[in-house]
């Protein structure tokens, strides 16, 4: 998560920042992860409601996994060792 808490990748060395998602937000910067393989990252999208989501480390092939409520929080994010499986904790304030 980079400044406004958008999703974004940059190289090891601080070159070459890329946004993977500019609705992507997480205030305690423990809802985004990458998958074993480095091919895709799970992370959390507040829209009208929270969802989390996926996408490729460019930006491309963005897919929705969950909808949840706006007072969700969500994480940490575990993949699978083969990827294909997500684990993931969720928080509701009370009155959701």
């Amino acid at each position: 998560m980079w400044r406004d808490r958008e999703l974004a990748i940059v190289n090891a060395d601080g070159t070459d920042l890329r946004f993977v998602d500019d609705g992507a937000s997480d205030p305690y910067f423990f809802g985004a992860a990458w998958s074993p393989h480095g091919g895709r990252i799970a992370y959390r999208r507040p829209l009208s409601t929270t969802t989390s989501g996926s996408a490729r480390p460019d930006g491309t092939n963005r897919q929705r996994l969950t909808r949840g409520k706006r007072s969700e929080e969500i994480g940490p994010i575990h993949w699978s060792r083969d990827g294909q499986t997500i684990l993931y904790t969720h928080i509701v304030e009370r009155g959701d």
